[in-house]
């Protein structure tokens, strides 16, 4: 998932737009999850958002979860610059992730599916496709890789019902 978004980023960059890039995980420090114009944030950017966001989340008693809170900072960050396109990583991936707030987007993909957060997806690639489908929203285009037979079957079953036609 990351390099595809990464490639994204990259492909944003080469067309002169200015990217916003979320991914997971960092490997030194978290603002390498938050690229603007293809570098990561600076720590005053971050702990400005990361302040911000705290406090509002704190005062409504709503923390979420690590990751959610990273998503959420994500949003914060991005939404205070002033970008041309903003490419977001999903954790989980699909119905269940912190990413899938967001009503309003211009594509979504799923890379090649595997036996990933088993306890939350399901235990048969039919049953963490169907959770990964959820990232699916009328009338916005999904780009999908190849998947196993099983799981392609599932996803294409879910572009159907939003009345999407899988194409290959």
């Amino acid at each position: 998932k990351g390099s595809t978004c990464t490639m994204c980023e990259a492909i944003c960059l080469k067309a002169g737009l200015r990217t916003g890039l979320f991914t997971s995980p960092h490997l030194v420090k978290v603002n390498e999850r938050f690229r603007i114009g293809g570098k990561p944030i600076g720590d005053e950017l971050l702990l400005k958002n990361f302040n911000h966001v705290w406090k509002v989340l704190d005062e409504a008693n709503k923390l979420p979860a690590y990751y959610s809170f990273l998503t959420v900072l994500a949003f914060q960050i991005f939404a205070s610059e002033q970008l041309d396109v903003v490419i977001l990583e999903v954790g989980m991936g699909g119905r269940l992730d912190a990413t899938n707030v967001l009503s309003k987007k211009t594509v979504t993909g799923v890379t090649l599916l595997d036996y990933d957060h088993m306890e939350y997806l399901g235990d048969t690639i039919e049953l963490i496709a169907a959770e990964k489908a959820g990232i699916f929203l009328k009338d916005v285009p999904a780009f999908v890789l190849p998947q196993q037979p099983g799981a392609m079957s599932v996803l294409k079953k879910r572009q159907g019902k939003l009345g999407r036609r899988y194409k290959r």
